[in-house]
């Protein structure tokens, strides 16, 4: 059975997000089911050569692996163990043998059913085989099992294969009489116990234990969403349990927040306890085993909470689907997917940083002969692009490395690519100077340091100007005297950026008024969530190298193709005269329409206005990647293909640039809040609210109460009257307003 078969068998007619890891400490990579099942087969084929490859048999309602977000499933299925799967009382449809003597088995539902009515059938299943080598571990919601044609590396590197491949179809009700509800024992709770209300613990202490943790503070203060309510409060006391907390102060801290039904309709405690006791034992929510050592609270929460550790922020970011299913079908292979398919086989950096690479590669080589004629300009192929991830253990600088590595193989008396990474305007006029019309890839890593100097210091001021400047493609002629005079003349450049850095740092060191800004919107941002550290990740392993002077045939072909293309274009054209690359008909008309689609989206955002630049140099962007897969092909004539290709990318860069600027702008808040606290401390922890608006002229008289407002719902200060009109702003030293 093939992988595409195998996944059209599982997920049936369903549609949501499928998730696929090979790593499952990770949160996983999400496709949206079934517009993305061809990026799905993808990966699953391309990462199992080597590894393992697991997936969810449910679909979930939003890009996250977690329980209340499971939405639909089509199959039931069991872990088999070392169970004989010839002995369930109902035969499996599908059957995945995962190792020797042991299998994954599927039975194919007539429908899409609730994964959680599933999850208990799953139960039953596994109750009733369970003296017999089944594991106990049933399929809960957010079960991940092995893809076939993947190997398991814990058996040896098995190869897990389709052994059984069935077309029998069942529904709920043969299943659950084969497996009824009285061969499963009551549920017995972690905590089975009476609430002693005399007991709990004082709720300010609590809150004070997460003075730190906005995820949690968000929950416990945020109103709910209409008909989400339940759903925001069973993921509080997940979150709460894996942070550490017993079953009594969960109680105590769900109890005040606005997401409580129980305490609004005046119910009994009881009745929220007997949640709480089951969310307990749920093995979901599990806070770490002690070892021993000493327990960091937070840096656990920060890890268990979404993959919040990186992208944490308030608002939603509906992921984008720009293509239809069947364009999405129709995908050509294109030089990008061929670099990642090669660097991500080397390194463990992630593969959205090898698709940045890839394009850099090809803006760095093609761009110097050619150009699109807008009407507006002539439109040079340069692109920008940074990259923003977690810590070294992103492998941010390996993907440089990379596709530097292939420049400098490039590179002849004819063509030199990189200038380095001196980021001064004299540095950079200097080097440009000697280069017109050359290619110049200038890379920096640790970006917000740049950013903190440029953007703090009035004299650099300039700077940003500058190379805003040369994204146009142009440099400046400088006049220097020293002795004798010296002049640096302007001239045509091909100007490349990629820059890298740890993106809560980079948030923290702009403002809304930065990226709103000509300069930072030219770029195309990659953003990459953070994995937990764990000391069995990245083992050392050998190259494929055998002799001496080994030759990665792979990474030959990636060279040999760059160098043949390039000779093409240059046998056509030159550097000062650049061939125009045309738009087909069809392909500009898909180009407006996803114009004017991506447009249409931001117009409903609440950073609409934050938005509205990066989005129309983004359109741009995407013109510039057509254009470069067309030139890739040695084509003049910009086609549809290339419009789809570009667009594929362009969803992940529609979706981080949502994300970064949403960080900035909460980064900003955090700011102003800190800000305000702080002033209130530095006058004894009491101020009058007119001296403290004072501090910010910058800020509306309604601005400033949210500032306000906002503190006093997280507990740190209170808000007192001390008049008709008058009142002061309080440090709550208790750590609550209660």
């Amino acid at each position: 059975m093939q992988t595409r078969e195998f996944f059209e068998s599982i997920f049936g007619a369903g549609e949501g997000y499928a998730v696929l890891t090979t790593d499952l400490s990770s949160k996983g990579t999400f496709f949206s089911y079934p517009v993305q099942l061809d990026d799905m087969v993808r990966y699953a084929d391309t990462n199992g050569v080597n590894q393992q490859v697991y997936f969810s048999p449910v679909l979930f309602s939003q890009p996250k692996r977690e329980k209340i977000y499971a939405k639909t499933t089509s199959v039931a299925y069991a872990d088999s163990d070392v169970f004989d799967f010839n002995a369930y009382k109902i035969v499996p449809s599908l059957t995945v043998q995962t190792a020797e003597g042991r299998t994954h088995n599927y039975w194919f539902l007539d429908g899409d059913y609730n994964p959680h009515t599933i999850a208990l059938l799953n139960r039953r299943v596994h109750w009733a085989h369970k003296d017999e080598g089944l594991d106990r571990n049933f399929g809960h919601a957010a079960k991940m099992l092995r893809v076939p044609g993947s190997l398991n590396t814990n058996r040896d590197n098995f190869r897990v294969t389709v052994v059984v491949d069935g077309t029998a179809i069942y529904s709920l009700a043969e299943l659950e009489a084969a497996y009824p509800a009285t061969d499963v024992p009551e549920k017995v709770y972690g905590t089975d116990k009476p609430l002693d209300t005399a007991k709990l613990p004082d709720r300010a202490t609590l809150l004070d234990k997460i003075s730190d943790d906005r995820t949690l503070r968000n929950l416990l203060f945020d109103e709910p969403i209409p008909g989400r309510r339940s759903e925001m409060r069973y993921k509080l006391e997940s979150e709460l349990f894996r942070y550490g907390f017993s079953a009594e102060e969960v109680l105590v801290l769900v109890w005040d927040a606005p997401c409580c039904k129980y305490k609004q309709e005046n119910r009994p405690q009881e009745h929220l306890w007997k949640e709480i006791l089951n969310a307990e034992v749920d093995p979901e929510n599990q806070p770490p085993v002690d070892d021993g050592r000493p327990v960091d609270l937070a840096a656990q929460a920060a890890s268990s909470l979404d993959g919040d550790a990186l992208i944490n922020i308030y608002e939603t970011i509906i992921p984008a689907d720009f293509l239809t299913a069947e364009e999405r079908a129709s995908l050509p292979v294109t030089f990008i997917d061929k670099y990642e398919a090669w660097a991500t086989s080397h390194t463990t950096s992630p593969a959205k940083y090898h698709r940045m690479a890839a394009l850099m590669l090809m803006s760095c080589v093609y761009a110097e002969y050619g150009h699109i004629p807008f009407d507006f300009e002539e439109t040079n192929l340069a692109v920008w692009v940074m990259l923003l991830g977690n810590t070294t253990v992103d492998r941010k600088t390996t993907a440089l490395k990379y596709m530097t590595g292939i420049l400098e193989s490039l590179e002849t008396p004819d063509y030199t690519y990189d200038i380095g990474s001196d980021v001064t305007q004299q540095g950079l006029n200097k080097a440009l100077s000697e280069r017109p019309h050359q290619s110049s890839l200038l890379h920096a890593d640790e970006v917000q340091d740049v950013f903190r100097e440029v953007f703090s210091q009035g004299y650099l001021t300039g700077l940003v100007g500058y190379w805003t400047q040369l994204y146009s493609g142009k440099s400046r002629g400088t006049l220097r005297s020293t002795g004798d005079k010296q002049v640096i003349k302007s001239v045509p450049v091909n100007f490349q950026m990629y820059l890298t850095g740890i993106v809560t740092h980079v948030a923290e060191a702009l403002t809304i008024k930065h990226f709103e800004s000509g300069f930072l919107t030219r770029f195309l941002y990659t953003l990459v969530e953070p994995r937990p550290y764990e000391p069995q990740n990245d083992p050392l392993k050998q190259s494929g190298a055998t002799t001496a002077g080994y030759v990665d045939p792979v990474r030959e072909s990636l060279v040999q193709h760059l160098a043949v293309v390039r000779n093409f274009w240059g046998m056509r054209g030159n550097r000062s005269q650049t061939t125009p690359i045309r738009f087909s008909d069809p392909a500009l008309a898909r180009l407006n329409e996803f114009s004017f689609a991506v447009k249409k989206m931001i117009m409903t955002s609440s950073r609409f206005e934050t938005l509205k630049g990066p989005i129309e140099r983004l359109v741009i962007s995407v013109a510039k990647t057509a254009a470069l897969f067309a030139m890739d092909d040695k084509r003049q004539n910009i086609e549809l293909d290339d419009v789809l290709s570009a667009i594929d990318l362009a969803e992940d860069w529609y979706d981080d640039l949502q994300k970064i600027a949403a960080m900035i702008s909460e980064s900003a808040w955090q700011a102003d809040l800190t800000k305000l606290e702080k002033f209130i401390l530095q006058k004894g922890g009491k101020v009058s609210y007119e001296l403290a608006y004072k501090q910010f002229d910058d800020k509306r008289p309604k601005e400033f109460l949210e500032l306000a407002d906002g503190l006093e719902d997280m507990g740190r200060i209170i808000q007192r009257k001390t008049g008709p009109v008058a009142r002061t702003l309080e440090i709550n030293f208790a750590g609550t307003t209660e």
